[in-house]
C-alpha cells in the first residue's frame, strides 16, 4: 500500500509492504511542497519511478480537514479529493485523513527510543491523550481512552482564537489584528507564527534586525534561521521571538491538555519542537505550562513527552491504511 504525509512544507511518499499486517516501507521520497502545483503531480512522479509493485491501496494524511472525501490544505494551495487520486491512478481504495489523526495512529508503531521526557508526573495516570504539533501550521489531535485502546479525535484546534494573557500578549493581537480575520493560536504558535513575532518585535518594540541576519534570510526558511540563532544565544530579537514563541506553545498545550482532561501525557510533535528542545528549558516551558490557576493540580499530573520521530504521521497513514480502511 501506499502512504503520504503532506503538508504545507514537505510531502512523504512511501510504499509499503503489509504481509503479515506489519509494515515495512520498500520505497519512500521526500519532495518539497511548494515545488508543485498538486499532490496529484508528485504521486504521477513517485508511481513512474516505482511502477511496481502496485499499491493497491492509499491513505494519505492531510494539513487540513477532511469532508467528504476532499480537503483544502490550510497552508497550501491545493485541493486533494479521493475522487481525483481514484480517476488518476484506476486504484479503487483511497483515504484521505487529518495529518494530526495520521500521526495519533502512528503512535501506535514507535518505540521507547522515539520519545523524549520533557516533564514527569508523579502520579502516573492513565487517561486520555493530546498532541500538539506546531509545524508550518499548527496541529492538535486527541486520543479517547476506551477499555484498553484510544478513539482518535481529529481537531481544528490550531484555528482557534487566540487569547493574551499580558501585556506583550496584547499588543502582538493588536500588531496581527489588522492582518489577519482571527487571529489564532496557529498565528502564534507554527513557523509562520515565528515570523510574525519575529516582525512584532522588529515593527512595535523597535528591536534591531542586524544586516547580516537580513542576508540569511534571503535563501533560507526564516523561521528555522530565527530558531537556530536562538539556540546559539545569537541575537537578541531572535531570542525574544523564540521566548515568546515557547510561553506560547506551553499555553496552548496547557489549555488542550485542559480541554481533552489528557491525564494520559501531552506529547508534542512536529516540525519545530524536536529541534528546539533546549529552548523549551531555557525559556520556562514547564513553568507556563503549569501556570492555570484553578487547575495547577490537574496539570501537574500530566506528563509531557516530545516525539522524535519525523515520519510518525507517515507511519500512521500506513497503519491506517494497513488497519483502518476496511
Amino acid at each position: 500500500m501506499l502512504a503520504a504525509d503532506i503538508g504545507g512544507t514537505k510531502a512523504n511518499i512511501a510504499l509499503y509492504d503489509n504481509h503479515g499486517g506489519k509494515g515495512k516501507a520498500i520505497f519512500k521520497e521526500k519532495f518539497h511542497s511548494a515545488d508543485f502545483t498538486s499532490f496529484i503531480s508528485i504521486l504521477k512522479i513517485f508511481l513512474e519511478k516505482y511502477p511496481t509493485p502496485v499499491p493497491g491501496s492509499i491513505c494519505i494524511g492531510v494539513a487540513g480537514p477532511v469532508k467528504n472525501g476532499a480537503v483544502k490544505l490550510t497552508n497550501l494551495n491545493w485541493l486533494i479529493s479521493v475522487k481525483q487520486i481514484v480517476q488518476k491512478t484506476g486504484i479503487k481504495k483511497v483515504a484521505l485523513i487529518n495529518d494530526l489523526e495520521a500521526t495519533s495512529y502512528g503512535l501506535a508503531a514507535l518505540t521507547p527510543k522515539d520519545f523524549k521526557n520533557i516533564y514527569s508526573s508523579e502520579k502516573l495516570k492513565t487517561g486520555n491523550l493530546v498532541l500538539i504539533a506546531p509545524g508550518t501550521g499548527l496541529g492538535i489531535s486527541g486520543l479517547q481512552e476506551k477499555e484498553r485502546s484510544y478513539n482518535i479525535i481529529a481537531s481544528e484546534g490550531g484555528h482557534s482564537e487566540y487569547a493574551p494573557r499580558n501585556n506583550d500578549d496584547l499588543l502582538l493581537y493588536n500588531y496581527l489584528k489588522p492582518k489577519k480575520k482571527i487571529v489564532s493560536w496557529e498565528h502564534i504558535v507554527s513557523g509562520h507564527g515565528i515570523e510574525n513575532i519575529y516582525h512584532f518585535l522588529r515593527d512595535v518594540k523597535k528591536m534591531q534586525e542586524p544586516a547580516w541576519l537580513l542576508n540569511e534570510f534571503k535563501n533560507s526558511d526564516k523561521a528555522a534561521i530565527i530558531s537556530e540563532q536562538a539556540l546559539h544565544k545569537k541575537t537578541a530579537i531572535c531570542q525574544k521571538t523564540m521566548k515568546i514563541f515557547i510561553q506560547n506553545f506551553a499555553r496552548i498545550a496547557a489549555s488542550m491538555a485542559l480541554t481533552f482532561k489528557a491525564t494520559g501525557g501531552v506529547y508534542l510533535c512536529g516540525g519545530i519542537p524536536p529541534k528546539i528542545i533546549p529552548l523549551l528549558n531555557r525559556y520556562d516551558f514547564k513553568k507556563h505550562f503549569l501556570t492555570s490557576d484553578r487547575m495547577n493540580d490537574l496539570l501537574q499530573e500530566i506528563p509531557v513527552n516530545m516525539v522524535l520521530n519525523e515520519e510518525t504521521a507517515l507511519l500512521g497513514a500506513a497503519y491506517f491504511g494497513a488497519n483502518g480502511m476496511g
